[in-house]
């Protein structure tokens, strides 16, 4: 995996711009600051900085952890989280897959 710096190097346009952006897509959001959409999944860090995978849930104002779905209290407070990239759902990675060919017998 290249650093941000080795990745900033083969990119063409204003360099401090791109490390910027990297560092701000990297950033942690506090709670207090700022909430993530109902129902999407976040990356999350309680407050002895462990960290997993959870979603916010508006109706509840509460955080579900998947670690830990039956309890949060498991895990502890959520203080900040994260936006991440999800893989496409299986119905869109399927119809993006080569269809059969059918043979002749």
């Amino acid at each position: 995996m290249k650093t941000i710096k080795e990745a900033a190097s083969e990119y063409v346009g204003d360099k401090e711009a791109f490390i910027d952006g990297v560092k701000f897509a990297h950033r942690w959001i506090s709670v207090e600051d700022e909430l993530p959409e109902s129902n999407r999944v976040v990356l999350v860090k309680n407050d002895r900085d462990r960290k997993s995978v959870g979603w916010y849930i508006q109706v509840y104002t509460d955080w579900v952890i998947a670690e830990f779905p039956s309890s949060t209290k498991e895990f502890g407070n959520v203080i900040h989280w994260r936006p991440i990239e999800l893989p496409p759902a299986p119905k869109e990675a399927c119809a993006r897959r080569r269809k059969p060919q059918k043979y002749k017998n």
